[in-house]
């Protein structure tokens, strides 16, 4: 996750869940804080699940290219 994407919906599933629910939010260095507020109806388990943060590219700027500068470069057609 990074600052300044939208914060991930936190869902929280199950026939007891009440008047459970989550909320997120994202810290500097990528983690997330889940916090919590009302009560499910009893004791039993809940399934809560956190959405997927945005795909991005990995940054490969300056990783060079893999070829040795003595060989000829290669042929582009």
């Amino acid at each position: 996750y990074t600052l300044g994407d939208p914060v991930p919906a936190v869902t929280i599933t199950g026939a007891n869940k009440g008047t459970l629910a989550g909320t997120s939010t994202i810290n500097a260095d990528g983690t997330l804080d889940v916090a919590f507020t009302g009560s499910p109806t009893d004791m039993n388990n809940v399934s809560v699940q956190v959405a997927d943060g945005l795909a991005r590219v990995g940054n490969l700027a300056n990783i060079g290219s893999g070829y040795d500068p003595t060989e000829a470069a290669p042929a582009v057609t």
